[in-house]
């Protein structure tokens, strides 16, 4: 059955050198890479024994490297008024693509980014993406946002750095929100990529070139994991589970 509404059903890293970022990624989680025949090019794809994971995009002029997350809604023209009358904005229309499903490229009230996306197919996908998070300058306007617009339940978590909200639909976390941490960052959402040693891969992460931005944390219950930014310059987390 299709991903149901609320749920990230892909991800994709904005690069402007999609060669060194898939030997990165293959570096650091051994994740492979697949060109996909697409128009007058190609889509190159990271791949892993369970799948596609994520997608590999030209960066647009003057935006840095960046990942950015496809969420499912059931009805992607239907959304774009609501996401507007809730303070959002609309960076991109709707497009279709023939045979996966028809996508527009949105923002919260705050600033993050995201794709909202329609899937053409009933097939679910497989992910090694752990988790979602949004870093946000305003959390109430935020959670308000995402609460409101997909249908989410926030459930506020007391944590050393303050509050973390997680987005609840029908029992299920998709995602969590919390204020912030680094003055001067724009808000922005984060995805975590899942390894079965975490250690090990930001050791290979670091010797290819990333730039460790946190130490190795853990959560009793959640797992290990760390923040970097990979040699393109985009921001990603990698976790283990508990």
């Amino acid at each position: 059955m299709a991903a149901s509404s609320g749920a990230w059903v892909w991800y994709e890293l904005e690069t402007p050198d999609a060669e060194a970022s898939a030997a990165f990624y293959d570096r650091m989680l051994g994740w492979g890479s697949q060109a996909v025949p697409m128009g007058d090019g190609a889509y190159t794809m990271l791949v892993t024994e369970g799948g596609p994971q994520a997608g590999l995009a030209g960066a647009a002029e003057g935006v840095p490297p960046h990942w950015v997350g496809y969420l499912a809604v059931d009805d992607v023209d239907a959304i774009l008024p609501v996401i507007q009358a809730a303070g959002g904005t609309i960076l991109s229309p709707a497009i279709d693509f023939p045979g996966v499903g028809r996508a527009a490229r949105v923002a919260d009230p705050t600033g993050g980014s995201l794709y909202v996306f329609t899937s053409a197919s009933d097939e679910p996908g497989g992910s090694e993406v752990a988790w979602m998070e949004l870093s946000t300058t305003d959390l109430e306007a935020a959670v308000g946002f995402y609460t409101q617009v997909f249908g989410y339940e926030a459930v506020t978590m007391e944590m050393p750095m303050g509050p973390y909200v997680l987005l609840r639909k029908d029992g299920v976390d998709h995602a969590g929100v919390m204020a912030q941490p680094m003055p001067g960052v724009p808000s922005m959402w984060l995805p975590y990529l899942g390894t079965s040693d975490v250690d090990a891969a930001f050791s290979r992460a670091q010797e290819a070139g990333a730039t460790a931005l946190s130490e190795m944390m853990a959560v009793e219950g959640i797992g290990r994991f760390a923040i970097l930014q990979d040699p393109s310059g985009a921001v990603v987390g990698i976790h283990q589970g508990a």
